[in-house]
Order: structure tokens, then C-alpha cells, then sequence
């Protein structure tokens, strides 16, 4: 009986596990009213979907693709500390400096970009494509494709455009 106990909860516990390093299809998560997404998570999702994509095949990239998801990269987390900042003001809590909040993001878009990278690794490994035939990745690529148009009208308003 404790044997069978033992493997059920082991089973559990790595049932819990998997379910943990998952994340929800960025689209969704885009879908859900504003009080239900944190204001700079998508931004930050899209920055570690860009370092990861780096981290994996980074070497393999040509110029301008890589160009663009570093670029992709740090403009995604200095959108999501301003929108931080500014939501934290609008909301009557420490604002703090763009510096502080843009290590913090950066913080969380590596954690991100490792859960990206280790499943391109996987992919690869499973069908030897890291990309192409994983619908997670494409749709966020795609729903990072769409915040990019945000991201730009934020640096245009800032007069920071390319």
C-alpha cells in the first residue's frame, strides 16, 4: 500500500510540475480583461520569447534577425517598466525609476526566455524543428508580432522611434 502511495504521489507532484512550466498562449492571455493581466507582463512574455529564441539559435541567426530580437528584446522591457510606472502612479504606489524597474523585467523575461529556450531545445530535439511545428511559440511570435505595433507607438510618442 505505501508503494502505491509513493508512485501516486510522485505522480502527482510531477503532474504538478509539468502543468507549472507551461504557459498560457500569449493570444489568450491578450484576450482577458485588463484587470486580469499584470500591464507589463505581455510585454516582458515578448522579451523572453526573444532572448530565448537568442539563447537557442542565436549563433545560427542571420544579421537582421537578430538584430531585430535583440531589438525586440530591450524595447519590450523598457515598454513594460514604463507601463509599470505609470500604472503604479495612476494607481497611487511607488512609482520608482525606470533603472530599478527595467532590472526587475529583465529579470523575469530570463526566467521566461529560459522556459523558451529549453522548449526549442526539446522541439528540436523531438521533431527537428525548434520552432516551426510548436504552436505555443508561433502564436506567441505572432501575438508579439502584434504588441510590436504597440511598442513602436510608444517609442514614436517618446521620440525615440528606429
Amino acid at each position: 500500500m505505501r508503494l502505491i502511495y509513493l508512485v501516486v504521489s510522485g505522480a502527482l507532484v510531477a503532474s504538478a510540475a509539468t502543468a507549472q512550466s507551461q504557459l498560457e498562449p500569449l493570444s489568450r492571455l491578450m484576450q482577458r480583461p485588463p484587470d486580469q493581466v499584470e500591464v507589463g507582463y505581455p510585454f516582458v512574455r515578448c522579451a523572453g520569447l526573444y532572448s530565448g529564441a537568442i539563447r537557442y539559435g542565436g549563433a545560427n541567426f542571420g544579421e537582421e534577425l537578430l538584430t531585430g530580437f535583440q531589438d525586440g528584446y530591450s524595447r519590450n522591457l523598457v515598454v513594460a517598466s514604463l507601463f509599470r510606472m505609470s500604472h503604479a502612479k495612476e494607481n497611487g504606489y511607488p512609482v520608482g525609476d525606470i533603472e530599478t524597474r527595467a532590472k526587475q523585467a529583465m529579470k523575469e523575461a530570463d526566467r521566461m526566455a529560459d522556459f523558451y529556450a529549453d522548449r526549442m531545445e526539446q522541439n528540436y530535439a523531438s521533431s527537428g524543428q525548434a520552432m516551426g511545428n510548436d504552436p505555443l511559440i508561433m502564436g506567441d511570435l505572432e501575438a508579439c508580432k502584434k504588441l510590436g505595433l504597440v511598442v513602436e507607438a510608444v517609442y514614436e510618442s517618446a521620440g525615440a522611434s528606429r
